[in-house]
């Protein structure tokens, strides 16, 4: 929900940050809310796929069981990367978090593994206990389904299924409720 995601997300940037455990976590998360894409995508993205002056990230490789694959789960429609555009508060925590990163990689572990979904869920599940949200058996990968019902209806539908990578409308992922429909029908 709206509230689930502004407990997940505050305002105060130390809190995120706390809430989060650190700032790489904090990035991650914020990178899957603001682009909705999944999981894997986001643990293969390197300091060069951000363009700043663009606003924006882009990928061509997915992590799979540790491993960088130079490829990303599509429509099958000859798109061979994702886009994403992040929000100014993510490009602030992105900028620091590349600062201090040494590797072209941004989501490594301090052992120097690429970080893994099953590790990002145990890590969802710390910090949903902690603000007390029930992950009612969700995982990150409800961060896409937030995305695409906070895009579904405010953006062109074909740009929405290019960044979703899908070649149709995804009814599961649509999470509106008929207040948000009505608004949005304003």
């Amino acid at each position: 929900t709206a509230e689930e995601l502004f407990t997940f997300f505050p305002a105060d940037d130390n809190e995120l940050i706390e809430i989060w455990g650190g700032i790489m976590w904090s990035v991650y998360f914020l990178i899957m809310r603001d682009t909705g894409w999944r999981p894997a995508e986001v643990s293969g993205l390197k300091k060069s796929n951000y363009y700043p002056n663009l606003n924006g990230i882009y990928t061509e490789c997915e992590v799979v069981g540790g491993v960088e694959k130079q490829r990303i789960k599509t429509t099958g429609k000859g798109k061979d990367y994702k886009v994403g555009l992040l929000t100014e508060r993510t490009e602030k925590l992105l900028n620091l978090l590349i600062s201090i990163v040494k590797s072209d990689y941004l989501f490594i572990t301090t052992e120097g593994n690429f970080v893994q979904p099953d590790a990002a869920n145990k890590h969802l599940r710390a910090v949903t206990n902690k603000v007390g949200i029930d992950l009612k058996g969700r995982t990150q990968y409800g961060f896409r389904h937030s995305f695409e019902t906070m895009m579904v209806g405010n953006i062109h539908s074909k740009a929405l299924l290019e960044l979703m990578a899908h070649t149709s409308f995804r009814p599961e992922y649509d999470h509106r409720t008929p207040e948000m429909i009505l608004k949005q029908l304003e």
